[in-house]
């Protein structure tokens, strides 16, 4: 599915755009970013996921083939723990890649999910959220894609 462009200014004059159509996207990179482009940051809040959340093994699958969806090289292995107590129960995986890393926060009371994925290098943000929906279903409730620099 091709998303519309969306821009957001900030106090800087930078903006994040939103589109799969490289062509625009590198207009409005040369045009208002004046090459000074730091990296990319996806930002998922996520509600209603499916169990998957609560198993280290399936968190852990997830980030690693994540990691190949979008084209990165891993730099070690994911980290992914369970653990908190009472209603703070839940994994984090931690996956540090060449260009930066991704972390993921699951609960296992609300069902929620917080995951960042932070690049120097492009990717495609809607491969992972296609891939996080195929492994834990859920709906998406805060989605932000930022240029950071």
């Amino acid at each position: 599915m091709v998303r519309p462009v969306r821009l957001y200014g900030t106090r800087n004059s930078k903006i994040r755009i939103r589109t799969k159509n490289a062509e625009i996207k590198k207009i409005l990179v040369d045009i208002n970013m004046s090459n000074s482009i730091f990296g990319y940051h996806l930002i998922l809040d996520v509600s209603d996921m499916n169990s998957n959340i609560s198993s280290v093994e399936k968190v852990e699958h997830w980030v690693r083939e994540l990691v190949k969806r979008i084209d990165m090289v891993p730099f070690g292995e994911p980290r992914v723990e369970r653990f908190g107590e009472g209603d703070l129960v839940g994994i984090t995986a931690v996956q540090l890649i060449m260009t930066s890393s991704i972390v993921a926060h699951f609960t296992d009371l609300t069902g929620c999910g917080y995951i960042d994925v932070f690049s120097c290098k492009e990717f495609d943000q809607d491969d992972v959220i296609a891939w996080t929906h195929e492994c834990f279903g859920g709906t998406i409730n805060n989605e932000q894609f930022l240029i950071r620099g």
